[in-house]
């Protein structure tokens, strides 16, 4: 009984500290009350309101406690609590873009409400799901099971599941190049919210209208939002929603065409988003913030520095496995190297950002990527293929400004068409100067053999110097051709005398990583995406295809294709199966029909 009271007496004490000092002293409360070694039922109540306090200044953390917060709650066979505990985490993966995961946890809980039949409860974890659904670029079921979700909300008259329904729809409507119907849909969310007076979510509605209205272009509308969402943040002293909110806000004002994207407001602002990342250690938006700073320093004109951010930005989506980051600082090198004329390494980056956009279906990234690249084209000088990429990118801008869009590729258009007449002018140029020289040639023929000899002598001068040039080419190419050889097969040559199991390649993900095949297990590949399995339990990732990857060791010992999407390292085979092989890391690999006489001969061969 004694200590029921003193647990009463506790609580009672923290719900009014909140009241008086706010959510820190309510988290210190918390923690000693836990220090106090409560029952396991008062237990999962701390744990809960913990992680509800952290996920304000400090995600780890926040994460931690709703890991525990689960583990009690199936302690005590709480099915509501178990279910709350499984959102919880997902929400925390969510924010950290670790979307896969969360979607995992989210599956969790909306099974335990949908046994336990608490609707409330199932129509916000419904509303999770979807929001993962979204960054996961599954747009189209989000879609779908949003409106449902929107329809029982309706019916059911609970206005807080509505307005995260018309809020979610925003997203995903976003995601599809349907601005005005997101428009309407955060502008209707935002209403509910201010009816509920829910500032928390007012604070986000007003963020995601200020990266809408970027998205418009309508700049003066955008930078007013995100300043009012970043006003009910402070208020609220919610850190994580000010991270999130500045850095939306540096880097939508980070972009070239906008005015303000190398004024001193913008370092302040991706400053500001820095600090307060760092406090909730975020690096999902840490990422962005490299992204962002690169930006910066690309419009001074500083690229090297620039690229420098960009590639940082890269290792932190690699670390996080976050695919709409890896297009995004993708697309930011291939901008990088396009403005520093590196024309056929820019098209690299660019190639690799629009398969995982066009993998992810988002809109809004295949729009930016477009444009982007329509520019890039017409730098480079490809005229035809600028006008394509203006084309596809006016197919989400025609409720905007289509109209100037397709304006500029009828230009592009028209520059081409002028400059192959031009070109075919020219080459008539050309022809007619041929004629002109073959008639010269022909009445020097005719002075005599004064002339003659006069004209055996230069052409024999000039086919010496012909013949040297021709010599000094040709050992140019050879040397090119090492170059080039050592560059694709990305073998260090001070390494070529070791034993092959030595060597190390370069994989082709943007960042300095190297392997050495001994570590390979196994190579996996998914279109243009190749996984490779490392020995240590890691997998590294290669943007290319299987076949290019086999050119480079089709001489290997080690390295052999047994099927179309796999690669084997003979040294990792424990067992060697009619129709399989099986791997040190315990994976069994199929091989092919068409690979099967090769591989038995080979790994028997190297296995006896």
């Amino acid at each position: 009984m004694k200590e029921v009271i003193i647990f009463i007496y506790s609580i009672s004490i923290i719900f009014y500290s909140q009241k008086i000092y706010g959510q820190d002293y309510k988290k210190d409360s918390l923690l000693r009350v836990l220090l106090s070694n409560p029952k396991e039922t008062d237990k999962v109540d701390i744990y809960q309101s913990l992680t509800e306090i952290y996920r304000a200044f400090d995600l780890d953390s926040s994460y931690y406690y709703s890991e525990q917060f689960l583990q009690t709650a199936k302690t005590i066979g709480d099915k509501s609590k178990i279910g709350t505990a499984h959102a919880y985490i997902a929400n925390s993966l969510r924010s950290q873009a670790k979307n896969d995961l969360a979607l995992n946890h989210a599956n969790k809980a909306l099974t335990i409400f949908t046994e336990l039949k608490d609707t409330v409860l199932l129509l916000r974890a419904i509303t999770l799901k979807c929001s993962i659904l979204n960054r996961l670029g599954n747009n189209e079921a989000a879609l779908n099971e949003l409106k449902e979700l929107l329809n029982l909300a309706k019916v059911a008259g609970i206005k807080n599941v509505e307005a995260n329904a018309y809020n979610e729809l925003g997203n995903v409507y976003s995601n599809l190049g349907d601005f005005k119907t997101s428009m309407n849909s955060y502008l209707a969310a935002l209403n509910l919210y201010e009816s509920l007076d829910e500032k928390i979510n007012i604070g986000k509605t007003l963020n995601n209208l200020g990266t809408l209205s970027f998205s418009i272009k309508d700049y003066k509308k955008s930078e007013e939002y995100f300043l009012k969402a970043i006003e009910f943040h402070r208020a609220n002293g919610n850190y994580t929603n000010l991270a999130n909110t500045y850095t939306n806000l540096a880097s939508m004002n980070s972009i070239k065409d906008n005015k303000n994207a190398t004024s001193v407001k913008l370092n302040r602002y991706s400053d500001s988003a820095l600090y307060y990342s760092t406090i909730i250690k975020s690096d999902y938006l840490i990422g962005l913030l490299n992204g962002v700073k690169g930006n910066y320093f690309s419009n001074i004109g500083e690229h090297e520095k620039a690229f420098g951010y960009y590639k940082t930005s890269l290792e932190i989506a690699l670390k996080l496995n976050d695919s709409l980051s890896f297009s995004n600082a993708y697309l930011n090198m291939g901008n990088n190297l396009s403005r520093r004329k590196k024309f056929e390494e820019a098209d690299t980056y660019y190639r690799n950002s629009l398969n995982i956009a066009e993998k992810l279906s988002n809109s809004d990234q295949l729009s930016k990527l477009y444009r982007n690249i329509a520019e890039h084209n017409y730098l480079y000088g490809n005229y035809a293929l600028a006008s394509q990429y203006y084309r596809n990118y006016s197919m989400f801008q025609d409720s905007l400004y289509g109209v100037q869009v397709l304006k500029v590729t009828k230009d592009l258009e028209t520059k081409y068409e002028t400059e192959k007449k031009q070109a075919t002018i020219t080459n008539q140029s050309l022809e007619l100067k041929n004629k002109n020289l073959f008639l010269g040639i022909l009445s020097s023929l005719l002075l005599g053999t004064f002339g003659i000899g006069f004209y055996f002598y230069s052409a024999k001068k000039k086919e010496a110097e012909i013949n040297r040039y021709l010599d000094f080419q040709n050992e140019q190419l050879k040397l090119s051709n090492q170059g080039l050889f050592i560059q694709l097969s990305d073998i260090k040559s001070k390494e070529q005398q070791k034993t092959e199991e030595e060597m190390e390649i370069a994989i082709n993900n943007g960042v300095n990583s190297k392997v050495k095949l001994k570590d390979i297990v196994f190579i996996e590949a998914e279109n243009n995406l190749l996984n490779i399995y490392i020995s240590d339990g890691t997998v590294k990732h290669d943007y290319q295809r299987l076949k290019n990857f086999c050119d480079l060791f089709k001489n290997s010992t080690l390295l052999r294709q047994v099927h179309r999407s796999y690669i084997v390292n003979a040294l990792h085979v424990s067992e060697l199966k009619a129709n399989d092989i099986k791997l040190s890391n315990k994976k069994i690999v199929p091989i092919g029909i068409t690979y099967k006489t090769e591989t038995h001969e080979w790994l028997n061969k190297y296995m006896s």
